[in-house]
């Protein structure tokens, strides 16, 4: 497990990266238990295709999992991109035909962003729901109800990483819930940014009636400066908000992972005893 702590400031951030994260007990183990699961399927139905046609409830149970796993990484590169989108914005891009203001664009990545982290917790409880077979039904994962069962899943560690969780997210929740159910999406960039850039809308407005002041003209050396400021102060906000997620991640699976071992074991023993023969011969 990698040290959590709440990180705040985009200069005190580590380098964190989804094959990082994805480098843990938990996941090693349950990507190995994937593909022996298909290729089992393969060697005793003769089949290459319809593999997911022919599985047994037990296997169906890790298959599961593995999707749910999935789910949570593709909600982390879901943040990746909406970064690579941001920086990828040109400070020229006021040029082309379908020209988006970057306070636009900006705030739609960032709710983007501000969404993903959600769907991160939601897809947290719901690994948890069938790593500990709560059987709580799909709209049932949620915190309360995951409260409800902590003597049953009996693992102080990962209650912990839930309330850090909370705590990281807590402003990142509310904006999300503005957007989802007040239609408002947060702007994360400074007033005096914000500022200049409502003032380039109210120029162009009035440019047909008054003389236009060069510097709020999107051509100007000044608006150019400005995207990039706001560009810097976004991509930074962003980047905390990043890192804390991909860490809490990355400690999470990894304080879930005696359980799905014991579960396989279980489950699957012959599968387990796969597992443990190819690791004796890998050391």
């Amino acid at each position: 497990m990698i040290e959590l702590q709440e990180l705040k400031s985009y200069d005190d951030l580590p380098s964190i990266s989804l094959d990082n994260v994805q480098e843990n007990p938990f996941t090693e183990y349950l990507n190995l238990c994937f593909g022996l699961i298909l290729d089992d399927i393969a060697k005793r139905t003769g089949k290459e295709t319809e593999l997911f046609d022919n599985m047994s409830t037990n296997e169906e149970h890790v298959i599961k999992e593995h999707e749910i796993q999935e789910s949570l990484f593709s909600s982390l590169e879901s943040i990746d991109y909406a970064i690579h989108f941001i920086e990828s914005y040109g400070e020229k891009d006021y040029l082309k035909s379908d020209f988006i203001s970057f306070e636009k664009f900006a705030a739609y990545h960032y709710d983007v962003v501000c969404h993903k982290v959600s769907t991160v917790k939601d897809l947290f409880f719901k690994l948890t729901n069938h790593t500990y077979n709560l059987r709580l039904g799909n709209e049932e994962c949620k915190w309360k109800n995951i409260k409800k069962n902590e003597n049953i899943i009996n693992n102080s560690v990962l209650f912990d990483l839930f309330n850090a969780n909370e705590k990281l997210n807590s402003e990142i929740k509310d904006k999300r819930n503005d957007s989802s159910h007040e239609g408002k999406q947060a702007i994360p960039f400074s007033y005096d940014i914000r500022l200049y850039f409502w003032t380039v809308e109210a120029n162009e407005v009035l440019s047909h009636s008054m003389q236009s002041n060069p510097i709020y003209e999107r051509n100007s050396f000044e608006y150019s400066n400005q995207i990039n400021l706001a560009k810097e102060e976004t991509l930074k906000e962003i980047g905390v908000i990043r890192y804390n997620t991909f860490a809490i991640t990355k400690c999470i699976l990894c304080s879930l992972s005696e359980r799905i071992i014991e579960n396989v074991k279980q489950l699957l023993p012959d599968l387990d005893k796969i597992f443990m023969e190819s690791l004796a011969k890998a050391e």
